[in-house]
Formats: structure tokens, C-alpha cells, sequence
């Protein structure tokens, strides 16, 4: 890592040239199939993936990895774009028949907002607030069943959004709703991830697409307040920066000040690629059980398999290996480095290719064949949004399924009951 960060120090002009030329490139080829700034996509594909390709071909043009996994990278990459580019980009269209007076949602919330409170409050209390703490992934470790409570939470905090979107679509809020979007701010930001704020950024845009009020009159006010929270959010990262840091840091051989380890972090997007494709180390890593590894979140939620006897996240394998042996610290596992680990050259095509295709089928497929309502809205979200991040985490995807099954339906199920008996006596 120190011989990457000298050579960047030493030919920023042609990282520089190099990052333009992808942004250009991402922009172009995929200018049609996201919708605005605020889509997850955009900052996925047009952001994200622009400083890990970057990051690549720089270790090439400079010597630093070899051609193999040089060429294999930019073709899961390119597979991974031709699933999402083979789907027409459909944006649905506002139904005249939505509206947000859902007495089932309504009551959703009324639950979900206290349950979301408590569960938040309950795990500082006994695990410590994220923001403060030394690593933040300890707090839902494995054991006690934090990890479950990280669950619902996740869940609720999609519910909360998506019913007071509901409600600013059609009138402005009350203390209620200001409320709530206060908690889950404070909550996303004591979390300690940087981009926490952006969560909910990405969750309005989705929302507006979901609804197709994107260009609409009653998607104005929520236009507004996406652009809020994303100053929020750059609010936040620098906040959570200077939290978690000393004011300055070194960076290589060089100490650099707040803005500098921000621009660091975006460089280093791609650090588990440079981590395992420098000196050929992706070898080294473990490719025993693929099924295990695929299936970890299955197995483990459910105990067929101790989590000891299952693959560890391959983020955590290139920490322990590359970093810090035992840390708490895991960086993004990349599709790039799951597919060719467990499954080879070819394998690892064929695994970027499902996960691009799975991306365009929910994106635009699933909105338009489905009718805008809550019950299909909140999990278009929450697939819509973990379906882009399996780019880095493919496991996010699993998880999304696991809490829409194990999590949203029996709730959902419960409210439906509680309001028909509700109903029924009166």
C-alpha cells in the first residue's frame, strides 16, 4: 500500500487523467439508465466505481499487478454493466389512484418509530455508540443477538422514511414527522459510517422513482428535502472525519490535513482490488467452500452452520491477511474479488453478469409490472438499494432478503391482522 500511495503521490497528473477519462466514459455509457444524482446507481457506477477502476488501471500503467488480473477486473466490470444495459430503462409513471391515507402504513409507522427509537438506544446503552468507539462493526458482532437487532432496524428505518415521504408528498409536515426525520439523522450519524446520511438520500430518490414523482408537482417538496440531506450529508462525513481522527493523519509518507483523508477515502475505494491484486495476493486468500460463502446469511441466520465453520467475509480474510492480523476492521469484499476467488476467470464473468442483471430486473422491471403501493414500495427500496451496493457487498443482497422475509412480511402481516380485528369489533 505504501508503494501505491508513493507512486500516486509521485503521477497525481496521470491518476488525474486517468479518473477523467472513466468518469467520462461511466457517464456516457450509463446517461440514460439512472435518473439523477440522487440515485444510487449514479453514486455506485458514475462515483464509486470510477475511483476503483481508476485505481486499477493506474496499478497496470505503473507496473504495480500483473495483465491477468488487470484484464479479468475490466472484464467483470464490463459484464457486470452489460447486465444492467441489457434491461430498457422504463421510469414508472405517477399512478392517479396512490395516495398516502394507508391506514395500514399509518399504523406501521406509529410502531415502527418508537420500536426504531428503542432498539437504537437499548444497543448503545450496551454495545456503546458506533461514532465513538474504535471500530464500529463490534457493535453488531456476531452474539447476543445484535445482529438481528441491526435487522429490524434496517427495516424500520425504510418504513419510517417511506411513510413520511408519503406524507410530504401530499402535505406539509407535522411536529410528528420532523420528529422522526430528526431520530433516524441522529441515528444514521452516531452509526460512525461515513456515508450514513446518504442512506436516506438515496432512500427519498428511490422513493421518487418508485412513485414516479420525479418530475411531478408532488414530488417537489421531496426534491427539496433530498437536496438537504445531502449537504447533510457532506456535513456528516467531514463530522464522523474529524470524530474518528487525530485532525491530521499519515497518508503513505505524508501528513494530511480533514479534506486530504476525505480525498484519500474516495481514492481508496478500490483498496481491497490494490490489497489483492498487488504481488498476486488474491492467491493467498481462502477459496475453500464457495456454497458457504454464498450462503453464509442463510446459514448463519437460521443456525445450520456455525459461523466458524463458514468462510470468513472476504473482507475481513484481506484485512487479517494484508493489515492487521484479528482486527475488527473489514474492508468491501467486490464483486470482482468474490466471482474470481471462489469461482475462477470464467466463473467470476458469469457471477458479475447475474449481479448486473439483477440490478436492471428490479430497477426496471419490478417497478412497472407491480402496483404503487407501500406494501410493494418498501421492498422495491430496500432490494433496489442493496442490489446496487452487492457491487462492493455482494452479501447485502442476501441480507435485503432475509429482512424483507424473516422481518417486513410477518410485520406487515401482523398490522393488516391487528387493524381488521380492530375493524371487525367496531
Amino acid at each position: 500500500m505504501l508503494t501505491f500511495y508513493q507512486t500516486l503521490f509521485d503521477h497525481l497528473p496521470a491518476f488525474f487523467i486517468i479518473l477523467a477519462l472513466t468518469a467520462s466514459t461511466l457517464y456516457f455509457l450509463l446517461k440514460k439508465y439512472y435518473y439523477s444524482i440522487f440515485d444510487p446507481l449514479f453514486f455506485m457506477l458514475v462515483i464509486n466505481e470510477t475511483f476503483c477502476i481508476t485505481d486499477v488501471i493506474f496499478l497496470y500503467c505503473f507496473e504495480m499487478i500483473d495483465f491477468y488480473y488487470f484484464m479479468n477486473y475490466l472484464l467483470t466490470e464490463g459484464v457486470l454493466i452489460w447486465g444492467i444495459l441489457q434491461f430498457k430503462p422504463r421510469f414508472p409513471q405517477e399512478s392517479a389512484s396512490s395516495s398516502y391515507f394507508s391506514p395500514s402504513l399509518a399504523a406501521l409507522f406509529k410502531i415502527s418509530l418508537p420500536v426504531y427509537s428503542c432498539i437504537n438506544l437499548f444497543v448503545y446503552i450496551q454495545r456503546g455508540i458506533p461514532l465513538f468507539l474504535e471500530s464500529r462493526t463490534v457493535v453488531y458482532a456476531i452474539g447476543g443477538g445484535f445482529g438481528f437487532f441491526r435487522r429490524v432496524s434496517d427495516v424500520l428505518l425504510v418504513i419510517i422514511m417511506y411513510y413520511i415521504l408519503e406524507v410530504l408528498r401530499f402535505r406539509r409536515w407535522k411536529p410528528l414527522e420532523w420528529i422522526a426525520l430528526c431520530i433516524i439523522v441522529l441515528v444514521q450519524i452516531l452509526s460512525g459510517a461515513k456515508a450514513a446520511v446518504l442512506i436516506l438520500v438515496f432512500t427519498a430518490s428511490l422513493y421518487c422513482y418508485f412513485t414516479g414523482t420525479l418530475t411531478t408537482k408532488n414530488g417537489i417538496r421531496i426534491k427539496h428535502l433530498t437536496t438537504k440531506l445531502t449537504f447533510a450529508s457532506i456535513g456528516a462525513l467531514f463530522l464522523i472525519a474529524q470524530l474518528q481522527s487525530s485532525g491530521s493523519e499519515m497518508i503513505g509518507e505524508r501528513r494530511v490535513n480533514l479534506l486530504g483523508q476525505v480525498a484519500a477515502r474516495l481514492v481508496m475505494s478500490g483498496d481491497a482490488l490494490i490489497y489483492s491484486y498487488t504481488d498476486n495476493k488474491i492467491e493467498s486468500l481462502s477459496d475453500q467452500n464457495p456454497m458457504g460463502a454464498m450462503f453464509r446469511e442463510y446459514l448463519t441466520f437460521f443456525r445450520i452452520a456455525p459461523p466458524e465453520s463458514l468462510p470468513k467475509h472476504l473482507g475481513v480474510q484481506i484485512t487479517n491477511q494484508f493489515l492487521v492480523q484479528d482486527s475488527n476492521f473489514q474492508t468491501n469484499e467486490k464483486h470482482n474479488l468474490v466471482g474470481y476467488l471462489y469461482f475462477g476467470s470464467w466463473g467470476s464473468l458469469l457471477f458479475s453478469y447475474i449481479i448486473g442483471t439483477i440490478i436492471g430486473f428490479v430497477r426496471y422491471v419490478l417497478p412497472n409490472k407491480c402496483p404503487q403501493n407501500w406494501m410493494i414500495g418498501i421492498p422495491f427500496i430496500i432490494l433496489a438499494s442493496n442490489s446496487v451496493f452487492a457491487i462492493s457487498e455482494p452479501d447485502g443482497l442476501h441480507q435485503a432478503l432475509l429482512n424483507l422475509v424473516v422481518i417486513f412480511v410477518p410485520l406487515t402481516l401482523g398490522i393488516k391482522y391487528l387493524l381488521e380485528r380492530e375493524h371487525i369489533k367496531h
